[in-house]
């Protein structure tokens, strides 16, 4: 079931954000309906060369199912977008320097572990821990710059606390997860059954989230006017 709900859910959070679209329209979240697409149609993407060896990105029958290159190309973009919303909606100086150095460093660190692991046919995992850890500091720096200004650290009606919540509850979760997961390949360690339903459960539990934040979310006054 899981299997199948976490492709559908990530429809769905698509569909309702192009809902509420009219509130965010002239905002830096403009785009991500268009993370949101790319997230779905890059998971029916990988799902359908998985399932067909006719759609294989790899001449080689080794490589089949290997889909290793669209995801490792999907974890640059999602992280430099959510770095560059962080940078826009961050008010302390210190925290937006924060998401440029931090930008510039995964950037730094996504070339590096090119040479480590092959892009097109190994996960970058260093690229991916690091990426991950950066939102999960930048989750957390949203909302203590939410309690200095607005006392309240998580706003009921602000997408934004909604988006941090679901980021950092996913990567804490999956995180170890990821890390687990290249020790045993690299020791050709047989991956416990239970990982996997962990894994979709947290993905559901992120966009479920960000599906509250939506419904809830109140119209996000362009950058201008909120400086």
């Amino acid at each position: 079931m899981l299997d199948k709900s976490f492709i559908l859910i990530y429809g769905l959070t698509f569909v309702i954000s192009m809902v509420k679209y009219p509130r965010y329209f002239n905002t830096p979240l403009k785009f991500i309906p268009i993370l949101f697409l790319y997230t779905f149609l890059n998971e029916f993407l990988g799902g359908l060369v998985l399932q067909s060896s006719e759609l294989s990105f790899f001449s080689s029958d080794l490589y089949n199912n290997n889909t290793w290159v669209i995801y490792n190309i999907y974890t640059i973009i999602f992280n430099l977008y959510f770095l560059y919303l962080y940078r826009t909606y961050l008010q302390n100086e210190g925290y937006k320097k924060f998401t440029i150095y931090a930008g510039y460093l995964f950037i730094l660190i996504a070339i590096i572990n090119i040479f480590v692991q092959d892009f097109s046919k190994e996960s970058q995992v260093f690229t991916y821990c690091f990426g991950a850890l950066n939102l999960i500091i930048c989750g957390i720096l949203y909302f203590n710059n939410r309690r200095v200004n607005s006392k309240v650290p998580f706003g009921k009606d602000d997408i934004l606390s909604y988006l941090s919540l679901g980021l950092i509850l996913f990567y804490i979760g999956y995180l170890p997860i990821k890390i687990t997961r290249y020790f045993f390949a690299r020791n050709n360690i047989s991956e416990s059954p239970y990982v996997r339903p962990v894994h979709l459960t947290l993905i559901v539990l992120m966009y479920v989230i960000f599906i509250i934040g939506f419904l809830r979310m109140r119209k996000v006054r362009p950058i201008q006017e909120e400086e």
